[in-house]
Parts: C-alpha cells; sequence; structure tokens
C-alpha cells in the first residue's frame, strides 16, 4: 500500500478515487499491487492513519540517499523557504445564507485559514528535501528556527528576508550561553532591483566590514554580501523544488482536512519528491 501510494503521488495521482482506477488500468500500478485492486476507502484510510509510516519512510529515503552519496551527512548548507498550497476545506466554507454577508466582511482575516504554508528545506548540492512541514502562520517570521532545528546539524541556512529576524537568528547562531553554535545564516535582506545602470555594473572594491555595535540588518547584509557566492545558489536550489512539486506532479492542492492530516500528506509528497529525484541522478542505492 505504501509502495502504491509512493508510486501514484510521484506520477501526480493523488485523489483516492483516481489511484483505485489506476489498480485496472495502469501496468506499472497493477504490477506494484499484484495485480490486486484496493478500493479508494481502504487508501484513504491507510494515508490517513499511518502518521508514523509514512514520517518512516521520508526518514529511510534521506538514509538510502546518504548511503549512495548523493546526500552528505553531518553538517550540511541548507535553503529554506515556504509556498501557499490550497486546502481541501475549512470550518469557514459552509455557512448559512444568513451568515454569508457577515462572512463576506470577514473574509480578508480568514482567508489564511483557507490555506496550508508548506515548508521545505532543500539540501544545496542534491536538491533532497531533508525537512519538510506545514503551517497556517500567515507569515514566515516564527518559522526559522522550527524549520532549521527539525534538521539539525546544520553548518549554514540560506532563507529570504521574510524569514529573517535578529531574535530567531540569534538563536539559532548562539546557545544558552551566549557562545557561537557553528551555524551560519546568510539572507539577502535588501530588494535589489533587477535592471543594472552602467555605474553598478563596474568593478568596486567591497564596503568594509560594520562595527559590532551596527545594526543587526546591517551586519546580516555584510556578511551576506560577503558571502554571496555561497548564497546566489538558493535561488537554483529550493525554489525549483516547489515549481516540481506543483507543475510537474501537479500537487496544488490537499486533499484531506486538519493540519495533522496535512502534514501527513506534504510528507508524501516529499517522499514522492525525493525518491524521482533520486531516480533523475541515476542514484545505484547501496544495501543497509
Amino acid at each position: 500500500m505504501l509502495a502504491l501510494l509512493v508510486y501514484s503521488y510521484a506520477t501526480g495521482t493523488f485523489a483516492s478515487r483516481r489511484i483505485e482506477q489506476s489498480t485496472f488500468d495502469n501496468v506499472a500500478v497493477r504490477y506494484l499491487c499484484a495485480d490486486t485492486h484496493p478500493d479508494h476507502d481502504t487508501i484513504c484510510t491507510f494515508r490517513r492513519d499511518h502518521r508514523l509510516l509514512l514520517a518512516s519512510a521520508f526518514a529511510q529515503i534521506l538514509e538510502l540517499a546518504a548511503r549512495s552519496g548523493q546526500l552528505r551527512v553531518g553538517e550540511v548548507t541548507v535553503a529554506i523557504d515556504g509556498t501557499k498550497i490550497l486546502a481541501n476545506a475549512s470550518r469557514h466554507s459552509a455557512v448559512s445564507y444568513a451568515r454569508a454577508g457577515e462572512q463576506l466582511r470577514q473574509v480578508e482575516l480568514e482567508i489564511e485559514q483557507l490555506l496550508a504554508k508548506a515548508e521545505a528545506a532543500v539540501e544545496s548540492a542534491s536538491r533532497l528535501i531533508v525537512g519538510q512541514r506545514v503551517t497556517q502562520a500567515p507569515n514566515d517570521k516564527a518559522q526559522l528556527v522550527p524549520s532549521v532545528e527539525a534538521i539539525a546539524p546544520v553548518k549554514e541556512v540560506l532563507v529570504e528576508s521574510g524569514f529573517v529576524s535578529e531574535a530567531a537568528v540569534t538563536r539559532l547562531e548562539t546557545n544558552e550561553t551566549g557562545q557561537p553554535t557553528g551555524l551560519t545564516v546568510l539572507a539577502a535582506v535588501r530588494r535589489a532591483r533587477h535592471d543594472r545602470t552602467v555605474v553598478q555594473l563596474e568593478a568596486h572594491p567591497d564596503p568594509s566590514a560594520p562595527p559590532a555595535d551596527a545594526p543587526f540588518l546591517e551586519r546580516l547584509a555584510f556578511r551576506t554580501a560577503t558571502g554571496r557566492d555561497r548564497y546566489k545558489p538558493r535561488q537554483q536550489t529550493v525554489e525549483p523544488v516547489f515549481g516540481v512539486i506543483k507543475a510537474c506532479l501537479g500537487f496544488r492542492r490537499f486533499l484531506l482536512r486538519g493540519l495533522e492530516k496535512v502534514s501527513l500528506e506534504w510528507s508524501l509528497v516529499c517522499s514522492a519528491y525525493n525518491l524521482k529525484r533520486l531516480h533523475i541522478l541515476k542514484t545505484v542505492l547501496q544495501p543497509a
């Protein structure tokens, strides 16, 4: 059943009824199922009730990647980002006609409940997802620390400005006693224009380091500027992953309801993506 779900998600089939139908008309799926045909209720129940199994599968795929040499083990550089994916429904979806007017006035306050924000931390060299989670928070300001803590140990984190706060960066880079943890956060805190003037294109000496008491964002901007060669690959690392999941796999809406079940489904999506990525990399899997 797990193989059926992972293969179906990797090939863009997510609804349980369509997965059931594929057990009849798809040769590869019939082979996986040994020519049996689980009905859609069985498929949906299995997907909903096996949180630990799906989490274990995600971890085992990363172990396979590590043994094959595609994923570096230990302190790694990760790029973190998030994307909004439509939820199946919310408690505000079904209302009486009498309350429709009231709900329309509240729509701006409630719109975030129609969306779940799926986040991934992607290892920069392999483009494998090494951490994944779902949150209903309307922005990313409080998501940096829990995202990094879910994938420790990490050497370097590449994020966009939306994840940045002085408290979050300080918590990751120093321990309780104020000593450095060895982790470095690089973030583009200033939006650069796409067009460039002739003066901007000319070579200029690097700016001098700001003083220790300079504002936090000024110090972070200087650090990122001096590490721009390490930060630049972020755009080609994590953002294409969401593009593949949405455009190639076709996953644009969660089918399950409730944050816990949605998190379960996102774990399955990420596992399917990782297996597909390992196949594209022509990975030779090593036995345990």
